[in-house]
């Protein structure tokens, strides 16, 4: 499945600072997608302006962005079919939701076969709703269902993402994560693509 190049990423960057210090989650992220099957459809959530997966479906608030579907994640029922992904993608969303992830991690069990989530990993308190999401917070967000600590992009504000390969049904769900963490060792992206020099 292609994904972003670092070129890509250069390329948005320079015109949007956002994207400063990101490229190390993302590229990691590009590698593990990359080392899945051929999905045919790809849902991500508050993309912004870079999808991971080029011309994937996506959903955000925000109509400027021209998603597939202009939508708030955290009002349920999603404007989506049952079973309509193969995977769902958020990278750094979860922790926006306010108090409604457990609801739309349900939705995203309801939409998608799988799901790959990054969040920022045991930040101090200073960062707000930023802060100490850990592996019980993480799973409470997600109603207990087991996934995989996937890859702890490290540094000053680590970043965890997490994978499940294969989302149960809502009476299928049982508590508990496997934890294959693997410090930044995961399958790397584009050809282009490296995180050698890339801030945090």
């Amino acid at each position: 499945m292609r994904t972003i190049r670092q070129s890509d990423y250069e390329r948005v960057l320079a015109s949007d600072p956002y994207y400063a210090g990101r490229w190390p989650y993302m590229a990691a992220a590009c590698g593990m997608i990359a080392g899945l099957e051929d999905f045919a459809a790809v849902l991500e959530l508050g993309a912004y302006k870079l999808p991971l997966v080029p011309e994937c479906d996506t959903m955000d608030i925000r109509q400027d962005l021209q998603p597939t579907f202009v939508h708030d994640a955290r009002r349920t029922p999603w404007p989506i079919r049952d079973g309509a992904y193969d995977l769902f993608i958020a990278l750094q969303v979860w922790e926006h939701l306010d108090g409604r992830q457990v609801e739309a991690f349900r939705e995203v069990k309801r939409i998608a076969r799988s799901a790959i989530i990054s969040v920022p990993w045991q930040w101090p308190d200073r960062f707000g709703a930023h802060a100490k999401i850990g592996e019980s917070v993480l799973s409470a967000w997600t109603d207990g269902t087991p996934g995989r600590f996937d890859c702890l992009i490290e540094g000053p504000l680590p970043r965890m993402i997490c994978y499940w390969p294969d989302l149960p049904s809502e009476s299928e769900s049982a508590c508990g994560f496997t934890n294959s963490r693997r410090a930044g060792s995961i399958a790397k992206p584009q050809a282009d693509s490296n995180t050698e020099g890339a801030n945090p």
